[in-house]
């Protein structure tokens, strides 16, 4: 039969365990295997984007930063907004570290963002990937071979907002 809760939280009382999905159909398709039909992790909250160059990381002198996330089983959506920051002494591509959980699997992960008081070299395209703790800019470049956005791009004060979705 059902459970119902009047009032207050079902509460897992020990790690790993959660709610079993294993009566689910598995998809048939070919190709698609199953790894798992527990739901057994959801977090969701705050954290503090810190951009810096990968080389010489620098120092933010002004500005704010704000970051939220979500997480729910493997996967972590994370929100963040740069204004009017201000990086000073840096070098290399720009990166934004501080992510709430590291990046797992292949690293191969998507998300948008938008620049303001950015310079762009041409016909560029840029999206946001993870790695590790870190946020990075890669530029897709017409007729040649993706690259990551350097953090001499970014103007003296420079505003950017972004969401992307990655595994742990």
């Amino acid at each position: 039969g059902d459970v119902t809760i009047s009032d207050g939280n079902l509460v897992i009382g020990t790690s790993g365990h959660g709610i079993d999905f294993s009566a689910n159909t598995e998809s048939s398709v070919t190709g698609v295997s199953n790894q798992s039909e527990l739901f057994d992790y959801y977090e969701e909250g705050t954290w503090t984007p810190a951009p810096k160059g990968a080389s010489t990381a620098g120092s933010v002198t002004s500005g704010t930063t704000l970051g939220r996330y979500t997480r729910v089983g493997n996967m972590v959506t994370v929100e963040y907004r740069l204004n009017a920051v201000v990086l000073a002494s840096a070098s290399g591509s720009y990166r934004i570290g501080g992510l709430p959980y590291t990046v797992g699997g292949t690293d191969y992960n998507g998300g948008a963002c938008a620049l303001h008081s950015v310079t762009f070299d041409g016909d560029q395209e840029v999206t946001l990937n993870a790695t590790g703790t870190e946020l990075y800019f890669i530029v897709s470049r017409s007729g040649t071979s993706w690259t990551s956005l350097d953090q001499s791009a970014f103007g003296s004060q420079h505003y950017s907002h972004g969401t992307i979705t990655y595994t742990v």
